[in-house]
């Protein structure tokens, strides 16, 4: 299935997930540049279906919550996700792909321009990208404006191009994390940063 958002149209949600697999294998194809949102409980995208393939192409995606920590993208695991996308932003977590060592993406690809995460206003912590996945990111800026990390590798094999991260907290939690894989299984293979 595919789906075409028309540049400058933003898909809404207030309740619920904004765009799910309902946990049943799902292959769709995003495209067309528009926006998706979320500002209520859900997520903006939430996939758990081991053998989900989501491709998608757009400008932002948000998740506008304040009274809920919420994540923009949360996959709980799939065979394939794969993400272009200009600037994605979270009052709480970024994205949340694979949720441990034996539920991971198998074949993640993310090439974004600017992740943002987290609001001073609120209490959430807000972690701007965890991956328990195998893949690829391209990543120009990560800027996490409350307590998390801006990107933490728990398990698999990643080749990242992060060219900034920035972080803005009051605890002491590292820029970049890689650890607390049950397995001893997170490798970064290769990251190209500065602060």
């Amino acid at each position: 299935m595919d789906i075409w958002i028309a540049p400058g149209v933003t898909i809404s949600k207030s309740a619920g997930n904004t765009i799910t697999d309902n946990n049943v294998a799902t292959k769709c194809n995003i495209y067309g540049e528009g926006n998706i949102k979320n500002s209520g409980s859900g997520n903006s995208i939430n996939i758990s279906h081991a053998d989900s393939k989501l491709d998608i192409v757009c400008n932002y995606i948000e998740n506008s919550a304040t009274n809920v920590q919420t994540t923009s993208i949360f996959i709980n695991k799939c065979k394939k996700f794969h993400l272009n996308c200009n600037k994605i932003m979270s009052n709480g977590n970024g994205l949340w792909i694979g949720f441990n060592d034996t539920n991971m993406a198998e074949d993640l690809n993310l090439e974004v321009e600017n992740l943002e995460t987290g609001n001073i206003a609120t209490s959430f912590t807000g972690t701007s990208l965890y991956t328990n996945a195998n893949g690829f990111l391209k990543i120009d800026e990560i800027l996490c404006k409350k307590n998390g990390h801006c990107f933490r590798q728990s398990s698999g094999t990643i080749i990242a191009e992060i060219r900034k991260f920035k972080s803005i907290h009051a605890q002491d939690i590292s820029t970049v994390h890689i650890d607390q894989g049950t397995l001893e299984s997170q490798n970064l293979a290769y990251i190209l940063m500065k602060y």
